[in-house]
């Protein structure tokens, strides 16, 4: 969940382990001369890819358990937790002086704006799919986004890709129509929830990689606009459109169940990390290589998932795929 994509923040250069003047870092499969100096940075990339890694699967199960697990009935608030938990840690820190914040401007909101309504849009389509969908078919489809990601970072940024990277992402499209044609479980509302969270967390990531290069935005900055304008439009629309639900949220038995609290404390608290761990990775490496992580983080996800959750129905050929 996003949930992608999406959705984001970057270590500054010194610490990304890339040199201060480098506009754009190129993926970890990139050729390059074998000096100290590209091993440290590709130490740093391969870090920041596991950060992402560990950090997602640990969103997604939490998250799982929040919604269908405990049947919680709105995922937009879950979304909401996690944008006031990140926007108020990192206000606070500003506040005390750990960190710096630019202030609000035109130009924050023109770089930081349309990372905004994507990662929302990514975020919200994200969980939505997870409610409705078992999670070895979220992972299995979720693949569709390495290919959105792909083309929207060729035509933005103009990063083509390698005719080695093409035939992998052939290949991994090829398993999940695989999964996906045996699906028992098929949910024509959830399938399409799934491929808007793929276009999203393309749009988001390349965007993410694009406002990161803007010499105004820090990776703090992206953060705390990002998630401080998202809580905004998403309370928006909460409150336009899901008024009847906030009763039923303030209704939800589960606040009076301990474990249920913990986990959505959890979740927002994770939802922090998860932002802080989708910038790192997306502007240390690239957004390809952030989305190409989500999906092989997915094989244990999958597995796991198929013994713990009990939605999953197996057939040898959705295995397979």
């Amino acid at each position: 969940a996003s949930a992608s994509t999406a959705g984001p923040t970057t270590l500054d250069a010194a610490e990304a382990g890339v040199p201060a003047g480098e506009a754009k870092a190129k993926d970890p499969a990139s050729s390059t001369p074998k000096t100290k100096q590209s091993s440290a940075s590709l130490f740093a990339r391969v870090m920041a890819a596991l950060l992402y890694g560990v950090s997602s699967l640990g969103v997604m199960f939490v998250n799982k358990l929040v919604l269908s697990a405990y049947g919680f009935p709105q995922p937009q608030l879950v979304a909401l937790a996690q944008f006031i938990a990140t926007a108020t840690i990192l206000y606070t820190c500003s506040a005390l002086g750990v960190l710096r914040i630019p202030p609000l401007s035109a130009a924050v909101v023109k770089d930081v704006g349309p990372v905004s309504v994507l990662f929302l849009c990514n975020v919200l389509s994200g969980l939505a799919g997870t409610k409705e969908i078992n999670i070895p078919m979220f992972t299995a489809l979720r693949r569709f986004s390495i290919l959105f990601t792909m083309m929207l970072q060729w035509l933005v940024l103009g990063d083509k890709p390698s005719a080695t990277v093409a035939m992998s992402v052939i290949l991994m499209l090829f398993g999940a129509l695989i999964a996906a044609a045996y699906d028992l479980t098929f949910d024509a509302y959830g399938y399409a929830m799934i491929m808007l969270n793929n276009a999203f967390t393309a749009g988001n990531g390349v965007y993410l990689k694009k406002a990161s290069l803007s010499p105004l935005m820090t990776k703090w900055a992206v953060m705390y606009y990002n998630s401080l304008f998202s809580a905004l439009l998403l309370s928006a629309v909460v409150l336009v459109t899901e008024q009847e639900a906030l009763t039923a949220v303030l209704a939800f038995p589960g606040w009076r169940d301990g474990v249920f609290v913990a986990l959505f404390v959890s979740s927002a608290a994770m939802g922090c990390l998860l932002n802080y761990a989708i910038y790192v990775c997306t502007t240390t490496n690239s957004a390809l290589t952030t989305t190409v992580v989500g999906c092989l983080k997915n094989v244990l996800t999958t597995f796991v998932s198929m013994v713990v959750m009990t939605d999953y129905q197996f057939t040898p050929l959705n295995f397979v795929g």
